[in-house]
């Protein structure tokens, strides 16, 4: 499945240039700045640029998602098929929402700024309007979360390099 999904980003992917590509995976779940960072860094492309494509590209669909939760998810919880999946995404959001209501903005933004597995604007957004945290604090303390979070991706990346450039010569 995974190799599917890799060969289908590809496929998507394949006529851009690297910037509309960091973009562009940037958007996407799961995948966000986590993914996005090294794949732009490991084209040569200049760190700074990476950073401002990427925390664009993460931010963008955020308040879609915020929006798009209360008036979308209603109407495809009635497919068939769909709705399992539905429920799953308010599952997996419904489960982050411990975290992010003990301290709720600045919750919020430590959820979306750390880069871990599940976390992330994806995640974050889909837990603020849930929890109905309105959209102004929101977006302004997930644009915080993913700057932080892509300064720590290009630190790590960083350190990364220049290990393996002392380790290998």
């Amino acid at each position: 499945m995974i190799t599917e999904f890799k060969e289908s980003v590809v496929a998507v992917l394949a006529g851009f240039t690297i910037e509309i590509k960091i973009l562009i995976i940037s958007m996407m779940p799961i995948l966000e700045q986590k993914a996005s960072i090294p794949i732009g860094i490991a084209s040569g492309m200049n760190a700074y640029l990476v950073y401002f494509y990427t925390l664009i590209g993460a931010i963008l669909p955020a308040p879609f998602i915020y929006y798009g939760v209360k008036f979308i998810f209603p109407y495809l919880k009635k497919i068939k098929y769909i709705g399992r999946v539905i429920d799953l995404i308010e599952k997996k959001g419904r489960k982050q929402t411990g975290k992010i209501l003990k301290y709720e903005l600045l919750g919020l933004f430590l959820f979306v700024a750390i880069p871990l597995p599940g976390t992330g604007v994806w995640t974050g957004t889909l837990a603020a309007s849930m929890l109905n945290l309105g959209f102004k604090k929101s977006m302004i303390s997930i644009s915080f979360g993913a700057a932080a979070c892509g300064g720590l991706i290009l630190l790590g990346t960083d350190m990364i390099i220049n290990i393996t450039n002392l380790i290998i010569g």
